[in-house]
Order: structure tokens, then C-alpha cells, then sequence
């Protein structure tokens, strides 16, 4: 709040305390004129950590996300991650080189940056709500390649008992996620724009080795006003 308060004290009020982004695909979708609206009626950056509701942003909703102790749900996330790297299809020097990713992944799901949660959520758009698992990791100005403050989401599909189907599990990468008109997408933020996803599970690979792919629904370009 504080960096968005000097940055409009910076620019004198003017206009630039907020975002100028401007919509390069779909122009005469209803989503995204409303993606677009809800993006310029707040400062630059203002939705890079998490999506806000907003009572003038028609049918826009967020889904509930709900907390979860991470030691609860270590093991569980190990199991998918062996599973979706195949460990067990490894020759023994590339199972070693796994087990010494995997701390360092563990170490990483274990630090302040990343928050678990559970959602019930129809994810891949099959009709069927599933349970999902999901990360948020949050990045600073002050890491590495970043700018500015804001988050990632990751997704995995679990069971409402909390483990996970071989032949059901799918994985979605990245995107702040929201529904519109009752349906789920995703919006990734980036420095340069934004896009809105629609995800789907991929068509060039099999169902459950996690891969998904979404389509790309609207494309926002942002202006820059000093910051990269």
C-alpha cells in the first residue's frame, strides 16, 4: 500500500495513479471489456499479489480458498511431485538427482513464501467440481528478476480424502484465479500485460500425467510509466 501511495505522489495525482492498460484480443468479449475496466479503475500493480472483488465488475467472483497447516499436506504434495516427474520409470543416477530436487522444492513449499490452500473448483471445465490442491507463492521486489510485488498460483487435483488419482490428477500452472458467469479462469499477470486463461487439459498428452493447457481468452497490454 505504502509503494502505491508514493508512486501516485510521484506522478503528482495525475492519471498515472492508475493502470493504462489497454485490450489487444477479443475486443468485443463482454469478459474482457470488464477485465479491462476492472483493471483501470485501480493503481498500476494493484491486483499482481491476489484479485480483489469488485461490486462493478458484473458476474465476477473469487473462489474460496481455505488455509490448510502444510505439514498436514507435505506428504501428500511429495507423492504428486515423484508421480508427475515418474520416478519410478527413472534410471537410479536420475532418481538421486530427483530426491535432491525434491528437497530443495521441499525447503521452498516449507518457507514463508508459499501459502497452501484446498478449493473446491471445476477446474478443467469437465462439469465435475474437483478438490485442488493449491500453492501461492509470493515474490517481493527485492527477488530476483521482479519489479514489483505478486503471486503464483499452482494447482493440483486431489481427492476429497486428501490423496491423489493416477487417473483423474491434473496439474494447472500459474494464474490468479476467479470465476466469471460461474465459469473458472485464470488471470496471469506479468510486467508487460496480463492474459486471462481458460483452462483445459491438454489434447497433445495423456490425462494423467498432469500436463494441462488453457486457452487464451483476452490479452491486456500495460503502459509503462517508469517501471519495467
Amino acid at each position: 500500500m505504502k509503494r502505491i501511495i508514493l508512486l501516485c505522489l510521484v506522478y503528482l495525482l495525475s492519471d498515472y495513479c492508475l493502470a493504462g492498460y489497454t485490450l489487444k484480443r477479443n475486443r468485443n468479449l463482454e469478459l474482457c471489456r470488464e477485465f479491462l475496466a476492472y483493471l483501470n479503475r485501480k493503481p498500476d500493480f494493484y491486483y499482481f499479489e491476489e484479485l480483489k472483488q469488485d461490486k462493478k465488475f458484473k458476474s465476477f467472483t473469487l473462489p474460496k480458498l481455505s488455509l490448510v497447516d502444510k505439514s498436514n499436506y507435505l506428504k501428500l504434495y511429495e507423492k504428486i511431485y515423484f508421480y508427475l516427474h515418474k520416478y519410478e520409470n527413472l534410471p537410479e543416477n536420475k532418481k538421486n538427482k530427483l530426491r535432491d530436487e525434491w528437497y530443495d522444492e521441499k525447503e521452498f513449499i516449507l518457507s514463508d513464501k508459499v501459502k497452501l490452500y484446498t478449493a473446491n473448483i471445476d477446474a478443467n471445465h469437465n462439469g465435475k467440481i474437483d478438490k485442488l490442491l493449491i500453492a501461492v507463492a509470493s515474490y517481493t521486489e527485492n527477488d530476483k528478476d521482479y519489479s514489483f510485488k505478486g503471486s503464483y498460483y499452482y494447482y493440483w487435483s486431489i481427492t476429497k480424502e486428501d490423496d491423489f488419482n493416477p487417473n483423474e490428477l491434473y496439474k494447472l500452472h500459474e494464474g490468479l484465479p476467479f470465476y466469471y458467469k460461474g465459469r473458472f479462469y485464470m488471470a496471469s499477470m506479468r510486467s508487460v500485460g496480463v492474459s486471462i486463461y481458460e483452462p483445459e487439459v491438454s489434447k497433445y498428452y495423456p490425462y494423467n500425467n498432469g500436463v494441462t493447457s488453457g486457452l487464451s481468452i483476452c490479452v491486456f497490454d500495460r503502459k509503462k510509466i517508469g517501471r519495467s
